[in-house]
């Protein structure tokens, strides 16, 4: 055997024992392990099935997306609506204004530029009062003018996690319901018909002055002022997650543009100023802009939100709301401490 074939001989074994040594210390499977560990990407959306709505009342879209994810925006009716989310399930409300038609409407979800679709099945309500009549022309104008009033009065920025931590009220402790919500009022010359968008409440014994009006729920004022056309002395309370609610008439208001009120603090006295016949207090519910009923509202939310209401509401969890605006947490905090010393002594008055 020459020398040639002697290293040939010698390097092939010495590779061979490498190469043993190699898959025994496990040096070749380091990288590809490293690479299985790496988690995985996961792309995925789910919408819920074709949900059914009838006019004035309210559903929750729930759909779930993703981690790696990004909901950019959420379109209902040609409009951004709010929404919120915990961890990778997503909410937002639907709210059914009154005078729509039997039809099969979409809402669409836009994620890292591409939009999903979902369905909702809107249906009439046969239960409305009719208490119509036809208007001239110059009522229809003259109308057409009061809509765009309730426009200005909600330019504003709303806010989009929920502000409340507990279940909504009525604006007033006792009261009776002088115009239910929905209540076809007016037929204009083109067929088209004008509902109640809110409700018409007053004190059970009629003309009583001085009834104290409540915050329905925890929320920011974003708007106070007099229309005198309209609404008279109005206020108008954003409880975050697209649910917006507002007080007209008052006889006095007690509440400023841009503070922090709590569910059943006094924001008003009940009144007649405005377009009102009586001492009375319209209230209308905004849910993602769309005008529901107050009373449906509160025989179901439980049904609807109850899984966001815990039995003790924690308010350090609103953290995020402070962030967004420092300056309301001092004041928050403080008003929580007054009301709690408040409550105290009237306990140990009472007992």
């Amino acid at each position: 055997m020459n020398r040639g074939s002697v290293s040939v001989l010698l390097g092939g074994m010495l590779l061979s024992v490498c190469m043993i040594l190699f898959n025994i210390l496990g040096w070749g499977g380091k990288e590809k392990e490293k690479e299985s560990e790496k988690p995985k990407k996961e792309y995925y959306v789910n919408l819920p099935d074709t949900l059914t709505i009838t006019e004035g009342e309210v559903t929750v879209v729930k759909f779930t997306c993703g981690p790696e994810l990004c909901v950019d925006s959420v379109i209902w009716r040609g409009k951004e609506v709010e929404y919120f989310n915990k961890d990778t399930t997503y909410f937002f409300f639907i709210g059914c204004q009154a005078g729509v038609k039997d039809s099969i409407e979409s809402y669409t979800i836009w994620i890292q530029g591409f939009g999903f679709s979902g369905y909702v099945r809107t249906e009439k309500n046969d239960t409305f009062i009719v208490r119509a009549k036809g208007v001239s022309d110059y009522e229809y104008e003259r109308n057409r003018y009061l809509d765009s009033l309730e426009k200005i009065n909600f330019s504003f920025t709303p806010i989009s996690s929920p502000m409340f931590t507990d279940f909504f009220i009525m604006p007033l402790v006792e009261y009776k319901t002088t115009s239910p919500y929905g209540v076809i009022r007016k037929i204009f010359p083109d067929g088209s018909k004008r509902y109640h968008s809110g409700i018409d409440i007053a004190a059970l014994i009629s003309g009583t002055k001085g009834v104290h009006v409540l915050s329905v729920n925890d929320g920011i004022v974003v708007a106070t002022g007099f229309d005198p056309v309209y609404s008279g002395n109005f206020v108008i309370i954003d409880h975050g997650g697209g649910i917006v609610s507002s007080y007209s008439h008052l006889e006095k208001i007690l509440v400023e543009k841009g503070e922090l009120v709590l569910r059943g603090e006094t924001i008003g006295i009940m009144g007649q100023t405005g377009n009102a016949e009586g001492i009375h207090l319209h209230f209308s519910l905004r849910v993602n802009m769309q005008l529901v009923d107050m009373e449906w509202f509160v025989e179901n939310q439980k049904s609807l939100f109850g899984f966001m209401i815990k039995s003790k509401a924690r308010y350090w969890e609103r953290i995020d709301l402070f962030i967004k605006r420092p300056h309301l947490a001092f004041f928050y905090y403080i008003d929580c401490v007054i009301k709690y010393y408040n409550n105290v002594s009237k306990y140990r008055k009472k007992y």
